[in-house]
């Protein structure tokens, strides 16, 4: 990595020519974990960063779809689900493009 490369560069003007052996161990670690970093979110493994978001995303598109049919469903059933994922909401008036608006804050637990 050309910013470890520069980091031993300097550390080497600064110790007579040779960088301390610790700091160049140091430094090829943390490009290890670095590119190992890399590689996983990269990858096209089951546990790369990637396929997790892609299940997080339809896993969401899902319950969001299961929420519009109970909305559209009996009330009483449409108001009980989100119970099931919201502990809490918070309505915050707002003045915005000269009209007044809530905003709505919670946290989701899906």
């Amino acid at each position: 990595m050309p910013g470890f490369a520069r980091l031993t560069e300097a550390l080497a003007l600064g110790s007579g020519g040779k960088p301390p052996t610790a700091i160049v161990t140091s430094i090829s670690g943390k490009e290890r974990e670095i590119e190992a970093i890399h590689e996983k979110f990269l990858s096209t493994s089951p546990d790369s960063i990637e396929a997790r978001m892609v299940d997080i995303r339809r896993f969401v598109t899902s319950r969001l779809t299961d929420i519009r049919r109970l909305l559209g469903a009996e009330i009483q059933i449409a108001k009980a689900e989100p119970r099931k994922h919201i502990d809490f909401i918070e309505l915050n008036p707002m003045e915005r493009n000269g009209g007044k608006i809530l905003v709505a804050l919670s946290e989701w637990n899906l």
